[in-house]
């Protein structure tokens, strides 16, 4: 059992940032893999002054008990069969993030526990609601599926490109350059192997980071490598509470971010000492307001314009398709 004296400090409030307050939106994202003590883990979480809280992999049962401790509104991913646990943000009643849309659509491909994704409206400095939509997204991919975790990575393109949107949770895959070398070639399964990553049928290495690859075809970026920071790019699991498969130096819960947004992020770090807590430890993101708003007005502008040069494009063709048939008379 690791020696407690020489554990971590956990950090006790926010890293000092330039007031005032208001111009930072604080997003704690926690990764539960079904931890009982949901208590704890509101404890913690309104320690840090949080806009938004997106826990992973919580029991149902929990998702109402968090709110109300949290004193927040909560978003809880769509129900499935599979199992009882689900994803779920919660946000301030009266905060910056309004209008939330849940696209709890129930053909989405999230094989296992479903994802959670939501659209807002954010406020500007003087209250009013600014153009554009930031959409923030908590998944569990699967851990024992390479091709699983693939699926729900590609269908996460269900919102516009150029949206600003942040994309929490556990990964469950190695981050790249960070992947262990296990050669599952010449293992007893290999013959099932079919899935697109590691090994396929004992023919050599497919590349591990699969996830990565189509979350960066989205133009999504690994915030903590471009953060850089110690605190950023700290191991995710518990040394205590390991998860079934993982290791302690593990970072396979991560934050996702398009280049905007990530340009937004002021502190990102691995909140370390809590390890007793839950299988993973909780990732605090700070985003400066004032640059993520402007990046939201710029991508709903960009939006907008494609919008534009697509109903003019149609328009012509339309134009040039009439002109044609009246020249061959069929009209």
């Amino acid at each position: 059992m690791p020696d407690l004296p020489a554990a971590p400090v956990p950090r006790d409030a926010l890293p000092p940032l330039p007031l005032p307050r208001s111009d930072y939106l604080i997003v704690l994202s926690w990764t539960l893999e079904g931890s009982g003590d949901i208590d704890e883990v509101c404890l913690i979480a309104r320690r840090y002054d949080p806009d938004v809280v997106a826990l992973g992999k919580l029991d149902a049962d929990h998702i109402d008990v968090a709110a109300q401790k949290l004193r927040m509104d909560a978003y809880p991913s769509a129900t499935t069969p599979v199992t009882r646990h689900r994803n779920a943000l919660f946000t301030r009643p009266a905060g910056v993030l309004n209008h939330g849309l849940n696209h709890r659509n129930a053909n989405a491909r999230d094989p296992r526990v479903p994802r959670v994704s939501v659209t807002f409206k954010v406020r500007s400095a003087t209250g009013a609601l600014e153009a554009g939509l930031f959409s923030v997204t908590s998944v569990h991919l699967s851990r024992h599926s390479p091709t699983e975790r693939l699926l729900t990575a590609e269908s996460l393109n269900h919102l516009p490109g150029n949206m600003c949107r942040l994309v929490v949770g556990a990964f469950n895959e190695d981050a790249v350059g960070e992947q262990e070398e296990i050669d599952h070639s010449t293992g007893p399964g290999r013959a099932h192997w079919h899935d697109r990553s590691h090994y396929v049928h004992g023919a050599g290495r497919i590349a591990a980071t699969r996830v990565h690859e189509a979350l960066s075809a989205q133009g999504l970026v690994d915030v903590a490598r471009v953060v850089g920071t110690e605190e950023a790019m700290r191991p995710t699991s518990s040394v205590l509470l390991p998860a079934d498969g993982r290791q302690a130096g593990d970072r396979d819960c991560r934050v996702y971010a398009d280049l905007r947004t990530a340009g937004s992020v002021v502190h990102l770090e691995v909140l370390a000492g809590y390890d007793d807590v839950a299988t993973h430890l909780p990732i605090l993101t700070v985003l400066h307001l004032p640059t993520l708003r402007a990046g939201i007005v710029a991508s709903s502008e960009e939006h907008s314009a494609a919008r534009k040069r697509s109903a003019t494009e149609r328009a012509a063709w339309k134009a040039q398709r009439i002109d044609r048939e009246r020249e061959r008379g069929l009209r």
